[in-house]
C-alpha cells in the first residue's frame, strides 16, 4: 500500500506543531506561596542573654536596601535565612540601575526581657519596648 506524500507531509506538520506547543516542565517554585516577605514574629525570640540574639534582615525581601532591623534566637538564624532565599526566589528582577540606598540603622540585636529585640544605636529614640523596656545588657 502506497501512501501519498503530501499525507506524509501532513501527518509530520500536525505532530511538529502539537509537539512544540506542550510546555516544557518547569522546576518547582523555592517558596510556593509566592511570598516575599519574612517576619521575626513568626520565628523563636526568646533568650535570657544579648548573645542569645542575632540580627537579621526581616520584612520585605525585594527591597533594594534589605537592611538588619529585626533580631530572633541565634537558634533560629539557618531557618530564617533558608525562609528569606526562599522569599527572595520569588522577586521581580532588580531594577538596573538599581536605586540609591541610605544608610541602614546602626543596631545591635539585644535581650530585653526575654526577647530578642532590634536596639537601635543611631537614633535610641526609635527604642520604644513599653513596660518590658528592661535592656539585659549581658554577654
Amino acid at each position: 500500500m502506497h501512501v501519498p506524500q503530501f499525507l506524509l507531509v501532513l501527518v509530520f506538520a500536525l505532530v511538529s506543531t502539537a509537539c512544540a506547543g506542550a510546555p516544557a516542565p518547569s522546576e518547582p517554585d523555592a517558596n510556593p506561596s509566592g511570598e516575599t516577605s519574612v517576619s521575626v514574629d513568626d520565628y523563636d525570640r526568646t533568650c535570657t542573654r544579648d548573645v542569645d540574639c542575632v540580627l537579621v534582615a526581616d520584612g520585605d525581601q525585594c527591597a533594594v536596601c534589605n537592611c538588619p532591623e529585626g533580631a530572633l534566637h541565634e537558634g533560629e538564624r539557618s531557618t530564617f535565612d533558608a525562609d528569606a532565599e526562599a522569599a527572595a526566589a520569588n522577586c521581580p528582577p532588580p531594577e538596573s540601575p538599581a536605586p540609591a540606598c541610605g544608610a541602614c540603622y546602626e543596631g545591635e540585636a539585644r535581650c530585653i526581657s526575654g526577647r530578642c529585640e532590634f536596639y537601635n544605636l543611631s537614633d535610641p529614640s526609635q527604642n520604644d519596648f513599653g513596660d518590658a523596656g528592661v535592656v539585659d545588657g549581658g554577654a
